[in-house]
């Protein structure tokens, strides 16, 4: 069951559905940031984004992710294996911006990333972060992150039930989830699970289409 605290810290979202599994420490996110670019070695949207340089990158572009939502939410592993992920943060804190970059520990990692890539990807993902505030118009809510699977694992059922433990949750305290996917085939499995689109949007620079989706607690 999730509780939004008081408190501007790692504990700020607070859950029982989700004990059944492995909750990540801080010394995990690199693993995780690891297995996350496993997982989505063939996203349409991060092979357009980084291009050549998918392989040295996005192990550290979801590293970043990760270490924003060990901070201000919660990031959970199927098991300490990490094969699975689930990384969700209050909706109040879904903006990765620069100061909340310090405060989780992942301003070195632009380092590596770069400037340049730095830049493509703050023209790229600008349209969501507005988006989702006009969307959810400053309603209280859960911001489903990231869901990943490695790719060996993917059609396991892996992904199901850490999705389902958050909207356990999240039907248990009265709050929306939100997410965006830039895979199709992941939409019609968010509907499954009750989410619908908001709105469907083409990301400048890359092309690449991005559906933001909602699900009303039940």
């Amino acid at each position: 069951m999730f509780k939004l605290s008081k408190k501007e810290s790692n504990t700020s979202v607070m859950t029982a559905t989700l004990g059944q599994f492995y909750k990540c420490t801080k010394q995990d996110m690199t693993r995780a940031g690891l297995a996350g670019a496993d997982a989505f070695q063939d996203d349409p949207m991060w092979k357009s984004i980084l291009e050549s340089e998918l392989k040295e990158k996005l192990a550290l572009c979801l590293e970043m992710t990760f270490l924003h939502c060990w901070k201000y939410g919660v990031v959970y592993g199927s098991d300490d294996s990490l094969e699975g992920l689930i990384a969700v943060v209050p909706g109040k804190y879904f903006n990765m911006n620069m100061w909340r970059m310090l405060m989780s520990g992942s301003f070195p990692l632009m380092g590596k990333i770069g400037s340049t890539l730095g830049k493509k990807m703050d023209t790229c993902f600008t349209p969501m972060i507005k988006d989702q505030k006009k969307n959810m118009n400053g309603r209280d809510y859960i911001y489903l992150t990231i869901l990943s699977v490695k790719k060996e694992r993917q059609g396991k059922g892996i992904g199901g039930k850490l999705l389902r433990s958050v909207i356990d949750g999240c039907d248990q305290e009265g709050l929306p989830i939100y997410l965006e996917t830039e895979i199709l085939e992941n939409v019609q499995m968010y509907e499954h699970f009750g989410f619908e689109i908001v709105k469907k949007i083409t990301l400048p620079e890359i092309n690449c289409p991005v559906w933001e989706m909602m699900r009303e607690p039940k």
